[in-house]
Formats: structure tokens, C-alpha cells, sequence
């Protein structure tokens, strides 16, 4: 797990595999902390994530969260072998008012676009999860790599 403070200027990056496998339990893959007030009312979080898994028949779940709660859910992950995501979560014009926009592209090409709204309370450090969960405990669920940007208000 990894995170970055406000000396690193708002940003943070990882090529470091950080993979879960040996039980069927939801486990974080991916911690990212953003520095309590960096985005300010109106700033926001882009981001890119990359998984990987094991390809067979077996379903393997994805998912991303905002403060412990889950935006959006990628599975079943079966045959395909890869996921981006590449997102932006934006304040409102209040600390605590967001609206979160997230691509998934497949390995298999299929991509589409989800969005929604959140209450994050971003004048506190806000962690940004990514988890995965296995069918089969001797298959693997990878995050290959992720890079997050700050942009204050």
C-alpha cells in the first residue's frame, strides 16, 4: 500500500505490483491518501489504475472507493486479463460535495463510462481504496501500476 503527502505536490505514482491471492476474502490493494484540504472547495483527484489477474473462468471483483465507500464495482473479471481505469473526482464548490466520473477499458476492448456523486468530507485526509476480491483463492488480482494528481481549487 502506498500514499502520498503534500510534499510530493500533489501527486503520487506507483509501479510497484501489489497483488492479493490465498483467500476469497475483499482485500485493499491500494491505499492512496489525499492530504486533508489539498483540493480545496473546487479542486479535484485524476487518477489511472491498472490491473491484471489470472485468466480463466473464475470471477475475480475490482473496486474502487472513496472514504470506505465504493463508486464503482468492476466484475465479473473472467477471461479478459487487464483493466484501466482512469477517473476524476471533483468538489462541488463545498468541501464535502463531489461528482466522480470513471473509465474502465478492458484488455478485451470493451470500455465504458460510469459516474456519480459523493459526500466525502475532504478537509480530513480521504483515502482512495482500490480492492480486490478472488472466486478462487489460488488465482491473483494485481494492481500493475497507478498514478494520482492533486488539483487544488
Amino acid at each position: 500500500m502506498s500514499g502520498f503527502s503534500p510534499s510530493t505536490l500533489g501527486r503520487g505514482q506507483s509501479a510497484v505490483a501489489l497483488s492479493h491471492t490465498g483467500d476469497t476474502n475483499e482485500s485493499t490493494l491500494a491505499t492512496i491518501t489525499i492530504p486533508a484540504g489539498s483540493m480545496g472547495p473546487n479542486g479535484r483527484v485524476s487518477g489511472k489504475v491498472s490491473l491484471s489477474w489470472t485468466n480463466s473462468a473464475n470471477n475475480k471483483t475490482a473496486k474502487l472507493k472513496l472514504a470506505g465507500v465504493t463508486l464503482d464495482t468492476y466484475g465479473p473479471l473472467a477471461s479478459s486479463t487487464g483493466l484501466m481505469l482512469e477517473f476524476e473526482i471533483a468538489n462541488r464548490g463545498a468541501t464535502n460535495s463531489q461528482h466522480w466520473i470513471v473509465r474502465e477499458s478492458r484488455s478485451n476492448s470493451s470500455t465504458t463510462w460510469v459516474q456519480g456523486t459523493a459526500t466525502a468530507d475532504t478537509t480530513g485526509n480521504i483515502d482512495i481504496t482500490i480492492t480486490g476480491t478472488l472466486a478462487l483463492g489460488t488465482e491473483t488480482i494485481t494492481v500493475e501500476d497507478y498514478q494520482f494528481i492533486v488539483y487544488p481549487a
